[in-house]
């Protein structure tokens, strides 16, 4: 449980700190690519020479890595953009639905253990979601679906398989056994190759935008990629230390709303409302089903 516990700490860490980007002024697509290089960094302080060793060339998990850091930069676009059409509030929500695909991929692909009970859990997971998320006050208003052009309209769907499409992938990778838990050099490689892409479109912004990343964006990367690169190292560790994919990730999202809300209050003065309220109680029943 406590690889599980850093992987929420970690994530709901990065959403307080993409909220703080806000406050500082930060451009976020700079600090994300700043972040990517931090997280490189990071992988070579830990693992030094190791990283490129000869038997990493043969290593089986090459085309998942190339796969994730690709997406990694994509998912971001599409979440920045949906972000913008319909709040963050609801994208949120989308993003934390792709638990059903990434539970119903790990049962019927990889046949991971499936009761009623877990079903139902799965299920008391998206109201709890939900509830947890919930903010009275009127946010960014819904577009009119008349009015909006076919791209918007799939927005909240794309967000939704980005996520479950990264999800996925990092369970295929523990179940057909494609890395050992006390070596995680590909978590190095992933970031590296999202820094490569996210570099190349850093240059091309700021060739046509004539605007350079400043000391602000390199400090907020540098805060974004410390956490970011334990999000996806405890992710790896607590998949590989026996948890099923259908289980982890159910357990994980709803843990990464409750956690997000306490930090809000915490740190944003953000009260716990009595939806917020119920919302903790239903994923208290939900992650207890599930496990």
């Amino acid at each position: 449980m406590v690889f599980i516990t850093l992987a929420i700490l970690c994530n709901a860490l990065i959403g307080l700190t993409f909220r703080y980007f806000g406050r500082w002024g930060v451009d976020t697509f700079s600090a994300i690519v700043i972040n990517y290089w931090v997280c490189v960094l990071i992988g070579l302080a830990i693992y030094g020479t190791q990283l490129w060793q000869s038997d990493l060339l043969n290593a089986p998990w090459w085309p998942f890595v190339l796969s994730i850091g690709v997406i990694f930069i994509i998912g971001f676009n599409v979440i920045a953009i949906t972000v913008q059409f319909y709040g963050m509030t609801f994208t949120t929500l989308m993003q934390k639905m792709s638990l059903i695909v990434t539970a119903i991929f790990g049962i019927l692909v990889f046949n991971e253990s499936s009761s009623l009970a877990k079903w139902i859990g799965i299920a008391l997971a998206i109201p709890s979601i939900y509830l947890l998320n919930y903010k009275p006050q009127k946010g960014t208003p819904l577009p009119e679906v008349k009015k909006m052009p076919w791209f918007v309209l799939a927005l909240p769907f794309l967000t939704l398989m980005v996520n479950a499409l990264i999800d996925s992938t990092f369970l295929s990778m523990d179940a057909l056994d494609l890395y050992d838990g006390t070596d995680l050099r590909l978590v190095t490689y992933i970031f590296f190759v999202a820094a490569l892409v996210g570099a190349g479109i850093l240059a091309w912004r700021i060739f046509h935008k004539k605007s350079a990343p400043t000391q602000r964006e390199l400090k907020a990367g540098l805060l974004l990629g410390v956490i970011n690169y334990g999000s996806i190292y405890f992710i790896l560790l607590s998949l590989n230390s026996g948890w099923e994919g259908s289980t982890f990730y159910p357990i994980v999202n709803v843990g990464i709303i409750g956690c997000t809300a306490l930090l809000g209050q915490i740190f944003f003065k953000e009260s716990l409302s009595p939806m917020k309220w119920l919302g903790f109680g239903i994923a208290i029943v939900a992650i207890a089903l599930i496990s």
